[in-house]
């Protein structure tokens, strides 16, 4: 406490008001505090030619008792004087810490205007995700339409399929928009009647069909999406797949009027056997079973 007290006499930096309650707690300090360029003009008094200098040398683990006091009113008060300096100096050194920190950090940049994906994996079939709005709720598409879309083709029991982009929201993995080839840069676009608030996007990146006649596997038959990049009024974001089976979901908070996707990678299909133990070579075509958009209101 002496040398804090000392430190204190002879900082410059010490405000004036610290000075007048050092003047008054620590008499010996009055030479110091007399000499500090901000001590009050009206201590600066002839008096002060009484007091003794503190040498900061000396190992003081006790201070100096107070010369010529007396009265318990008066010991009191040098105790009170001595708690307010020390409540000042914690009060300067807390201030100074807060500003480094204040003025240390970066300010945060810009918020990207683009939707940004919370997590992205597959989930559960029919899931929802909670936002502030309340829970999301499945919405469909108006229409929609692709730039690439596969001829009719006959399955295993000789019924015509067809693969329009509305087979990828009517709510059947049986069902698929199916694009001949890699279909790498082709586009799906969903137009919803009006705006709509976003909260997860989702699609199975293959044909997720098995044969009911003979029993192959359409999904590992086919192509599979790696890649890809949901696009809306104004902003895009990209996915990655990686050709997992299911419904791939991925958290957005966005409110738009359509919804494109645009394929960026495919991977092959390899052989799939069929039920009696057949292998049924690939197939170079690129589907998608289902997409779906929940919103919130």
């Amino acid at each position: 406490m002496a040398r804090m007290q000392y430190e204190m006499a002879a900082d410059p930096a010490t405000y004036p008001e610290a000075l007048e309650r050092l003047w008054e707690m620590a008499p010996h300090l009055r030479q110091v505090i007399s000499d500090n360029p901000s001590c009050p003009p009206h201590l600066r008094a002839p008096a002060r030619s009484q007091t003794v200098a503190w040498d900061p040398s000396e190992d003081r683990n006790t201070p100096s008792a107070p010369p010529n006091r007396s009265g318990r009113r008066s010991s009191r008060k040098g105790v009170w004087v001595a708690l307010s300096a020390l409540g000042l100096v914690v009060v300067v050194a807390v201030t100074s810490l807060f500003l480094v920190s204040w003025f240390s950090t970066s300010p945060q940049s810009a918020a990207d205007s683009s939707p940004r994906p919370a997590a992205a994996g597959p989930t559960a079939a029919g899931a929802t995700t909670t936002a502030a709005g309340g829970p999301a709720a499945a919405v469909q598409p108006s229409t929609g339409k692709a730039t690439c879309v596969a001829r009719p083709a006959q399955d295993s029991s000789g019924a015509v399929q067809r693969y329009d982009v509305s087979n990828a929201f009517d709510g059947d993995n049986n069902t698929a928009w199916r694009c001949d080839g890699a279909a790498e840069g082709v586009t799906l676009e969903f137009v919803f009647p009006g705006p709509v608030h976003l909260r997860s996007l989702g699609l199975v990146p293959g044909y997720d069909k098995v044969d009911p006649v003979d029993g192959t596997d359409r999904f590992t038959q086919g192509r599979t999406i790696l890649r890809a990049r949901w696009e809306f009024d104004g902003s895009s974001m990209a996915v990655d797949p990686n050709g997992a089976r299911g419904m791939f979901r991925t958290p957005v908070d966005v409110t738009t009027t359509k919804v494109r996707l645009v394929i960026a990678k495919t991977a092959k299909g390899v052989a799939a056997p069929n039920k009696r133990g057949v292998s049924q070579g690939p197939v170079d075509t690129t589907a998608i079973s289902e997409v779906e958009f929940l919103a919130t209101s």
